[in-house]
């Protein structure tokens, strides 16, 4: 949810939001018309430069993200030669090792360089720790390990160039770090695999992690995965990497009080951003599913979000490919950051939410989606069950929503609901109707051929429809739960929103500066005559 959002919640801010646009609404047309007669021609066929100008600049995510370089050989390699690895047998309170690699001291083992290394049995309360040269490359392999450590890292990986963890073919491996974390270094040690290198995991088993009171798997570099079953419950984030995730393929069951994944490296703008071009994923969070500081990618994968606060989050998010399902409390998908935090308002350009394909479905209990900067839609097919409350959109932008290609059809309240641009490609329609509404929606052309349904999972009286079948010129009817609405579609976009019955206005633009100049908000509430007794709210109060 964007600031402006979160400060519309109240009952009397929503109330007097309804005033304004009925009286609005009066004074610009005059008396009620049918959405038909209210439609206004708009030159939707023509994508003015400023459109073009923010298309051309929707390259950051792949500006981060090179695919190219995501992955290299050795993070896909799960073999490895028994023979000639380290042995490290777990045996309760003790370890048992041969190898002078190998440091043991009371129930902690360090191993000092680099190898394969195989972990076997159970330590009770110990800890493997890493401490190698920056050169140094190492293979930890688990086959049915179980290690709890009572107070850090059951893995902490203090130094080495970089590790490969790898699950042994059909091993079940469990990883637990109970009780408060002390220190016992110079690092915050705050996850059950904790690395301070760059760390790949993969392998053709399952591991299990659990913390109390940190995070699952954590990396101060790089985090990989490639393959392999990770089941993980953590009191704050269950994957942490600072410069990047990166996941080629795997299964994976998330709980968490914190984020599914999270990216986060305040240090520079490039990195700390979460890659997806495979794997199945189950995540239910208490806050965000997927949270990146920067770029957010998916290129693949099965992605099944059943609890969060927002679902995607990051600068700039890109959705390719894929099978997306979100429901969350807040958002289901928020591009925010950069310099939209100072002032929404006014919003920021290099941010984008970009969907080119694959399925995606969102339940959210604010907007559906929501972009601090622009929302660019290309292909692939997007279903929205919206907000019920009148402070949030199914579809929500601070500066231009772009359509050109794929599916859309986004439910919610008609309170904050938006069309697409003016400057889109593709024909649009907002369509309202009186009353909130449970049931299917359905658009048929004049032929009444079915271009597209969808059945929200809650109630609501606003849609936005889109897709390639639906052109200027014709006719189509929209059901919405068994009520019927003709459109008759004059312009690319029909229906501007904020509460107005599908056909006023041009559309989504928010440079304009009235209602029938295509703005979605009411721009100029002090030009309105309301009436005797009424005063026009200020526009920073409504919408600081």
């Amino acid at each position: 949810m964007s600031c402006r959002g979160r400060n519309l919640g109240g009952k009397a801010i929503a109330i007097l939001f309804t005033i304004v646009v009925l009286c609005s609404s009066v004074l610009f047309f005059g008396c009620e018309k049918s959405s038909d007669d209210a439609a206004t021609k708009s030159n939707g066929n023509e994508t003015d430069n400023t459109s073009s100008n923010i298309m051309s600049s929707n390259n950051k995510g792949n500006e981060i993200i090179n695919i190219g370089e995501m992955f290299i050989g050795r993070d896909k390699e799960i073999g490895y030669d028994e023979e000639k690895a380290v042995l490290i047998n777990l045996n309760e309170s003790k370890i048992e090792c041969a190898s002078s690699l190998v440091d043991i001291k009371d129930n902690v083992a360090t191993i000092k360089g680099e190898g394969t290394f195989i972990l076997s049995g159970k330590l009770s309360d110990g800890q493997i720790i890493v401490e190698a040269s920056d050169t140094d490359k190492l293979q930890i392999v688990l086959d049915n390990a179980d290690i709890t450590c009572n107070s850090s890292a059951a893995i902490y990986i203090r130094s080495a160039d970089k590790v490969f963890v790898t699950l042994a073919n059909g091993s079940d491996n469990l990883l637990t770090s109970k009780g408060k974390f002390i220190n016992i270094d110079d690092n915050n040690i705050d996850g059950v695999i904790f690395s301070k290198c760059d760390l790949t995991l993969n392998g053709a088993g399952t591991l299990t992690v659990s913390c109390e009171n940190a995070h699952g798997i954590v990396s101060k570099k790089d985090l990989k995965i490639t393959s392999g079953e990770y089941n993980i419950t953590a009191a704050v984030h269950a994957l942490s990497g600072k410069n990047s995730i990166r996941i080629a393929d795997g299964t994976f069951n998330f709980v968490c009080n914190g984020d599914g994944l999270h990216a986060d490296n305040e240090d520079d703008v490039k990195k700390g951003y979460i890659y997806i071009e495979g794997g199945s994923f189950e995540i239910s969070s208490d806050d965000d599913g997927m949270s990146a500081n920067s770029a957010l990618m998916i290129n693949g994968g099965n992605v099944n979000i059943t609890k969060c606060n927002e679902g995607l989050e990051g600068m700039y998010i890109d959705i390719n490919a894929g099978n997306i399902s979100i429901v969350s409390g807040d958002d289901g998908i928020n591009a925010s950051g950069g310099n939209s935090n100072s002032n929404s308002m006014k919003g920021d350009s290099s941010l984008y939410i970009s969907i080119a394909g694959g399925v995606t479905y969102v339940n959210a209990g604010g907007d559906g989606i929501d972009s601090n900067g622009n929302i660019y839609i290309s292909g692939g097919e997007l279903y929205i069950s919206g907000p019920t409350n009148s402070a949030n959109g199914a579809i929500d932008y601070e500066l231009e929503g772009i359509i050109t290609g794929g599916t859309v059809v986004a439910a919610g309240s008609a309170g904050m609901a938006e069309n697409f641009s003016s400057g889109s490609a593709q024909g649009s329609m907002l369509v309202n109707i009186s009353g909130m509404v449970t049931g299917e929606i359905i658009i048929k052309n004049s032929a009444d051929e079915v271009l597209a349904r969808f059945t929200p999972d809650k109630s609501y009286n606003s849609v936005v429809i889109s897709t390639p079948d639906i052109k200027v010129g014709e006719t189509y009817t929209v059901s919405m739960a068994g009520e019927e609405t003709t459109v008759n579609m004059e312009s690319t976009i029909y229906g501007s929103g904020f509460g107005n019955p599908g056909g006023f206005g041009n559309g989504g633009d928010r440079n304009g500066d009235n209602m029938g100049n295509g703005d979605n908000r009411v721009n100029k509430p002090d030009d309105m005559k309301m009436p005797d007794g009424m005063e026009v709210p200020d526009r920073e109060e409504i919408f600081h």
